[in-house]
């Protein structure tokens, strides 16, 4: 990820499915609290950067349903920070991202609530 990453939309992975969506509010660079979190590994080398997350909505999609939108293979798993192109995050977000705002809207021109897509849709 690049320097400014402020508002960049983030996915959580956990055993097969998305449990989180939102998007980055900081990133700090702190061995100390990198400890706190993500203790050490063998050598005693820790993970120093954290990011705070914002507007995080818990979600239970499986990653099946994802790869198609991103462009990824239907057995890709991500590990680590994996960057999306910009079209695919776009596109995701119009069609299943949960906004209040935008629900509204789309309930005054007659669309579709996104919170009432199947599994667990955003």
């Amino acid at each position: 990820m690049g320097k400014d990453e402020t508002g960049h939309v983030v996915l959580i992975y956990n055993n097969g499915r998305i449990r989180l969506a939102g998007e980055i509010a900081a990133k700090v660079r702190n061995k100390e609290l990198a400890r706190y979190f993500w203790k050490e590994n063998e050598a005693g080398n820790t993970w120093e950067l954290t990011y705070f997350i914002a507007n995080e909505e818990r979600t239970d999609v499986p990653i099946e349903r994802l790869n198609p939108l991103f462009g990824y293979q239907a057995r890709y798993r991500p590990q680590g920070f994996s960057m999306i192109n910009e079209a695919a995050v776009s596109s995701f977000q119009r069609n299943y991202v949960r906004h209040p705002r935008r629900t509204e809207e789309a309930r005054k021109r007659g669309g579709t609530d996104p919170r009432s897509c199947p599994e667990g849709g955003f």
